[in-house]
C-alpha cells in the first residue's frame, strides 16, 4: 500500500468513528462499505499489475531487453472521469505496453461508469487499434477484470489475453 492509500484509510477510520460517536449508523456503513470496495480495488488492482510484470520480468523476456516502470499514485482521466491508480510501463525497444488502473477518490472525480469498481485502459504505442479500456467488475459470484466498449463489458482480461496483450510487443 503506498502513502496515499494509507493517508486515505486512516481518514475513513477517522471518519467512520466520529459517525458512529455521533450515532449516524447510515454513514458509518457507507464507509465501511467504501472501505471494503476499496480493499477489493487494491486487490484487483495488484493482480492486473503483478500479472503484467510477472511477464516482462521472466527469464525470457529480460533476456530480449523488456523494460518495466511502475508508477503508483498515477492520476489519469478516461473521459470524465479521473482515477488514481497505478501505471505500468513496458517498453521493448521502441515499443511500449502501457496499463493504467485506478478508481475515483473523491466526489469530484467522476462517476465509476457501469458499476465497475475500478476502471483503466491497455495501451500500445503504434498500434491504437489494440488498445482499449478495462474495468474490474463484480458478477454473481466474483470480481474480475473485462475489456470494456463504451462503458460495456465485452470480454474478459484473463491471463490468457494479458499474455496475448504482453505478446505484441516482439
Amino acid at each position: 500500500m503506498n502513502e496515499l492509500d494509507i493517508e486515505w484509510e486512516t481518514r475513513i477510520a477517522a471518519a467512520m468513528e466520529t459517525a458512529m460517536n455521533a450515532g449516524r449508523e447510515e454513514i458509518a456503513d457507507y464507509l465501511r462499505l467504501r472501505s471494503a470496495n476499496d480493499a477489493i480495488r487494491r486487490e484487483g488492482i495488484d493482480w492486473l499489475a503483478q500479472a503484467f510484470i510477472r511477464l516482462a520480468t521472466s527469464r525470457e523476456s529480460e533476456s530480449i531487453g523488456i523494460t518495466v516502470e511502475r508508477l503508483d499514485g498515477h492520476r489519469f482521466s478516461l473521459g470524465r472521469t479521473n482515477l488514481t491508480g497505478i501505471l505500468i510501463e513496458i517498453k521493448h525497444g521502441f515499443r511500449c505496453l502501457s496499463v493504467e488502473a485506478g478508481w475515483t477518490r473523491a466526489p469530484g472525480d467522476g462517476i465509476m461508469r457501469g458499476g465497475a469498481l475500478a476502471m483503466g485502459r491497455i495501451k500500445h504505442f503504434g498500434f491504437p487499434k489494440a488498445s482499449g479500456e478495462i474495468a474490474l467488475v463484480r458478477n454473481e459470484v466474483s470480481v474480475l477484470w473485462t475489456i470494456a466498449e463504451n462503458g460495456k463489458a465485452v470480454g474478459r482480461l484473463d491471463a490468457v489475453e494479458i499474455d496475448r496483450q504482453f505478446r505484441m510487443l516482439s
